[in-house]
């Protein structure tokens, strides 16, 4: 295995807003490490590509390992192709992230430690894993928000903001493309979130979990059947569509008990397209509104508002 590493450190205060230093590394191989260390300095740019040999293919030998931490005001970006490959990028404060893994068996991390940032995570394969975590505000625009984008199957997406606290002000979005994916988008007592799921075709299972005030979610699942939607939201509103068969919205599930939906917002919608859908919701906040839109054969919807 190669390693090889790029420390960027610079300790005077008179250097620190102007600096402007960039480390690209380039490999093609299996086995390699790359890493990029940018200290205390701002405005760099950190770039990490890596190729397995031959390109793309399912060998399970080609696994590379690519890491990437910066402060303040950065871009750090890593792009790898081929198959077990590893993604970690650390940032504080007002930094772009960007991971684009093509190929499947990969893995992409990324840890937002301050406000004011924007990550994105692309890839294009089988049974691959995104990951942003952020533990603080603002993090995320209406533009470009916090972003998981996933094509193919069985992929894994999560999203969590406020991480260990609270946190305000957050933009997320996953979206996939194929079957039995899974998304996973929490952001927990903060306010003025915003959360929205995209997922296209079938078996796939989106999780939401917000609490806080003035909260915006959007679940949308087209054009597939055996979707799940497991909701469980305070404060807010959610809007839920399902295009298919047999597509259920439910809550977050036990390993024990199929758990009801759960909404203590202001206003939930739901609409369901297809033959065999169900709901099965429980409302329990005071002047809530619940609507529900059903187009088909064979639909069950229930609601119980407490």
């Amino acid at each position: 295995m190669k390693k090889l590493s790029f420390i960027f450190a610079l300790v005077l205060a008179g250097s620190m807003a102007m600096a402007q230093n960039s480390a690209t590394v380039s490999s093609t191989g299996s086995f390699e490490e790359a890493t990029i260390l940018q200290g205390i300095a701002n405005n760099n740019t950190g770039l990490i590509i890596q190729t397995a040999p031959g390109g793309i293919s399912n060998a399970p030998d080609e696994k590379t390992v690519a890491i990437i931490e910066q402060v303040s005001a950065n871009l750090g970006s890593i792009n790898q192709a081929g198959t077990r490959q590893v993604a970690t990028i650390f940032q504080s404060y007002a930094n772009v992230s960007t991971v684009v893994q093509t190929g499947s068996w990969n893995g992409s991390t990324n840890y937002l430690g301050g406000d004011q940032n924007f990550s994105q995570v692309a890839q294009h394969g089988k049974q691959n894993t995104g990951n942003i975590r952020s533990t603080s505000d603002y993090n995320g625009t209406a533009l470009n928000p916090l972003n998981i984008y996933q094509v193919g199957d069985q992929n894994l997406a999560e999203i969590y903001s406020g991480f260990n606290k609270n946190s305000n002000g957050n933009l997320a979005s996953i979206v996939q493309t194929g079957n039995e994916n899974k998304s996973v988008l929490r952001q927990e007592g903060g306010d003025y979130n915003s959360a929205v799921i995209t997922q296209y075709t079938s078996s796939n299972v989106a999780n939401l979990n917000q609490t806080g005030s003035y909260l915006i979610a959007t679940i949308d699942q087209y054009g597939g059947d055996d979707n799940i939607v497991n909701l469980d939201q305070t404060g807010g509103n959610v809007n839920i569509d399902q295009n298919g068969t047999a597509n259920i919205v439910r809550g977050l599930q036990t390993p024990s008990a199929v758990v009801f939906g759960s909404f203590a917002g202001s206003t939930l919608d739901v609409m369901q397209i297809g033959t065999g859908n169900t709901l099965d919701l429980q409302s329990t906040s005071l002047g809530a509104t619940v609507n529900v839109y059903q187009d088909g054969l064979t639909n069950a919807a229930l609601v119980r508002q407490d």
